[in-house]
């Protein structure tokens, strides 16, 4: 008697659990990261900062995870994404028409860090001038315990290079940093 046989239902549930995880598969949330994107063209030795750049949504895993700090490495185009290799490291680069020099400055300052030379006139009853600067290499770690004093290369504005560099020669400079 076949028709009194058991029913495949191992069989049956077999299907239904491949039928089930195909559907998963095909209809799951895919897992989203916000990632930054250049908002305008940045160009090489700009100070990388949050206006710079939009968030869009990008597949979690797509692009290398980053942090918008630093200085561009390299020129970037609008709407290009942030990657790591556009970010410089190490050393700085100047920005376009600023002029770089070296400078007696505190040791162990990040490159690309934000610094203010301040430039002391020949007449101490003039007041000193500010001129805003970006470290490009920093003073090589030193004795903190000697009187010996770090160079390192900072970047200054075209219109106040030659100001500093005649106040560096004759050691009237000095460089504030961000604590």
């Amino acid at each position: 008697m076949y028709w009194f046989s058991r029913p495949p239902y191992l069989r049956y549930g077999a299907a239904v659990l491949i039928l089930a995880a195909g559907l998963y598969a095909e209809f799951k949330p895919d897992r989203y990261d916000m990632h930054p994107f250049a908002a305008a063209d940045i160009s090489a030795g700009t100070l990388l900062t949050e206006d710079l750049f939009e968030s869009r949504r990008v597949l979690s895993g797509s692009l290398p995870l980053v942090v918008i700090e630093g200085m561009a490495a390299r020129d970037m185009a609008l709407g290009e994404p942030l990657m790591p290799t556009a970010i410089a490291d190490g050393t700085a680069v100047a920005p376009d028409g600023w002029w770089a020099l070296e400078v007696a400055m505190p040791a162990d300052v990040a490159p690309a860090s934000q610094v203010r030379v301040v430039v002391r006139p020949h007449d101490p009853a003039q007041s000193p001038v500010l001129v805003p600067g970006v470290v490009i290499a920093p003073a090589a770690t030193a004795d903190h315990l000697s009187l010996d004093t770090s160079l390192g290369v900072v970047a200054v504005p075209e219109e106040h290079a030659a100001t500093v560099a005649v106040a560096a020669a004759d050691r009237r400079i000095t460089v504030l940093i961000d604590p």
